[in-house]
C-alpha cells in the first residue's frame, strides 16, 4: 500500500503545484539525497554479511545483519522509501500530496514493524539485543551511537 501511495505522490506532482518555502526545499533535497543511499546499501550489506543460501534472494539471509548500514538503522530501505516520498511531498506541499506522502510513510513504518515480528520469531534474543542497540528509523541517533561508541573505545 505504501508503494501505491508513493506513486500517487510522484504522479500527483503533475496535477498540482504549490511552491515550497526555501527551508522546506532544503529539507526535501536532503531527504531525496539520503533516500537512495538508504535504499541501495542493503543490496551490498545483506549478501555480504547475511550469507544468503546459494540460489536464494539477497534478502533471504541466514544470519542477522548488524554491520554496514544495519549498524546505524534497522530498516534502511523502508526509511529510504519514506524519505523519498516525504521529500517529493515537501517539494510540492499541496495538502493532497502531503497527505499521500504521510500515508505512504506510515505504511512503510507499519511494514517495518511487521518485519520486526518475523525477525524476532527467527532470531529471538539476538534480534531483541539488536533492537536495543540500533534504532528502527532514527538514522541520526544511529550515527550518534556509533560515533560515541568509537570515541569511547578510542579513550579507553
Amino acid at each position: 500500500m505504501g508503494g501505491v501511495l508513493a506513486v500517487g505522490v510522484i504522479g500527483g506532482q503533475a496535477f498540482v503545484d504549490v511552491a515550497a518555502p526555501k527551508w522546506l526545499t532544503v529539507v526535501a533535497v536532503a531527504c531525496l539525497l539520503l533516500a537512495p543511499v538508504l535504499v541501495g546499501l542493503p543490496f551490498r550489506d545483506l549478501p555480504r554479511y547475511g550469507l544468503p543460501r546459494p540460489g536464494e534472494p539477497f534478502f533471504a539471509t541466514t544470519r542477522l545483519v548488524d554491520k554496514g548500514i544495519y549498524r546505524l538503522v534497522r530498516h534502511p530501505q523502508y526509511l529510504g522509501y519514506a524519505l523519498l516520498v516525504l521529500g517529493f511531498g515537501a517539494l510540492n506541499p499541496h495538502p493532497a500530496i502531503l497527505g499521500l506522502a504521510g500515508g505512504a510513510a506510515a505504511f512503510f513504518y507499519l511494514q517495518a514493524v511487521q518485519e520486526e515480528r518475523a525477525c524476532r520469531a527467527e532470531w529471538a534474543a539476538e534480534y531483541e539485543a539488536y533492537m536495543g542497540r540500533v534504532p528502527r528509523f532514527n538514522f541520526l541517533l544511529g550515527v550518534f551511537r556509533v560515533v560515541r561508541e568509537r570515541l569511547t573505545r578510542a579513550r579507553g
